[in-house]
């Protein structure tokens, strides 16, 4: 493998570049309005299902990237495309949908699907059925270790172990 396919790509947009950050070192996304519009790459990839990961990152911003273009800096023609698009994500915004979800920026976050509890719940239903799966426990031993880690009552880790327990186990038809 070369020096050249270990660094991450912004694949073939030379306006949408991953860089270092000087302080971290997390790779972030850099955005140069003033180089040549060539995102079209990038938008012929991810239809013909070719996109990379990097690809799916960058592919709300250069919508947003080629909008700004076309519209302010263009001739005022806008891509049918792109403003049927922008129109889905914005009616999902106004339909409730957060703003990071339904226009997905680089590095920004998304928001999670669950609320804290789903999640410790989640977690603590995974302690039990590794306990008891992959070590033997006694379910009531695994209920109450995971209790212990999680620093809840053994009735709350119980609640949280049994909900994701029927949730995993209904069928697509039953929800």
């Amino acid at each position: 493998m070369s020096e050249d396919d270990k660094k991450p790509r912004a694949e073939g947009t030379q306006r949408w570049s991953v860089q270092p950050d000087p302080e971290t070192g997390e790779l972030g996304w850099e955005w140069n309005p003033s180089a040549p519009d060539d995102i079209d790459e990038l938008f012929n990839r991810v239809d013909s299902g070719n996109a990379t990961p990097l690809d799916s990152e960058l592919f709300d911003a250069c919508i947003l990237d080629r909008f700004i273009t076309q519209a302010n800096w263009g001739e005022g023609k806008v891509d049918p495309w792109i403003l049927r698009t922008l129109s889905e994500m914005f009616f999902k915004v106004l339909a409730g949908g957060e703003w990071n979800d339904e226009i997905r920026l680089p590095g920004r976050p998304v928001s999670s699907p669950w609320s804290q509890k789903e999640k410790r719940d989640l977690s603590i239903y995974c302690d039990v059925a590794n306990a008891i799966n992959l070590q033997s426990s006694r379910p009531v031993a695994a209920i109450q270790r995971a209790a212990d880690e999680h620093c809840v009552s053994y009735e709350t880790a119980r609640a949280g172990y049994y909900y994701w327990k029927n949730r995993l186990s209904k069928k697509p038809q039953d929800t």
